[in-house]
């Protein structure tokens, strides 16, 4: 696999992209120095991929699945990631700032020191995502029964008041420091 340049093959869009992984599901390619500011990769296959501090910024990502990928200090704001699968991610203090996140599945993702100023979260899957000190500012569409379901709430950051009273009242154990969240 050493003859492919994996950048190559993602410039040629995203239906090649998807069709190299799915024929090769157990090399994790790499992609220094992209750009995906403002790309629309709707439905592309990044699992398990490392991300660490790339600009996705106002991309258009639909669909696309991040599963088990690393996506720490990952720019996402202003992103469309309706119905995206970040399922398992490692996805600490990412930024996702205004991120459109309808029907997005985090079970189990790392959001630790997160951004979420602003997103937009109607129908975001969130059991048992860490969300310590998550900055959610703003955040619309949050309801009581996708917090009941997060790994950890502890330190949480400007949660609206209606929706924090109603964890400490339903589940105050979320707001206490638990005994592992990474």
């Amino acid at each position: 696999m050493s003859d492919i340049n994996f950048g190559d093959l993602f410039r040629e869009g995203v239906a090649s992209w998807n069709a190299w992984r799915k024929a090769h599901p157990d090399v994790i390619p790499g992609l220094p120095d992209e750009q995906f500011s403002y790309e629309d990769l709707s439905g592309i296959d990044f699992s398990g991929m490392h991300l660490d501090y790339e600009d996705l910024s106002s991309a258009t990502l639909i669909g696309a699945n991040f599963s088990n990928a690393e996506l720490d200090h990952t720019d996402l704001s202003d992103a469309d990631l309706k119905n995206a699968n970040f399922e398992g991610a490692n996805a600490a203090c990412v930024n996702l700032w205004g991120a459109f996140l309808e029907g997005a599945n985090f079970r189990g993702a790392t959001l630790a020191e997160a951004s979420l100023k602003e997103t937009h979260l109607q129908g975001a899957i969130l059991d048992k995502a860490n969300l310590w000190r998550a900055y959610l500012l703003d955040a619309e569409g949050l309801t009581v029964v996708q917090l009941s379901r997060v790994k950890t709430l502890w330190e949480i950051i400007d949660l609206d008041s209606q929706l924090l009273d109603a964890v400490r009242e339903h589940n105050p154990k979320l707001l206490h420091k638990p005994e592992s969240f990474f």
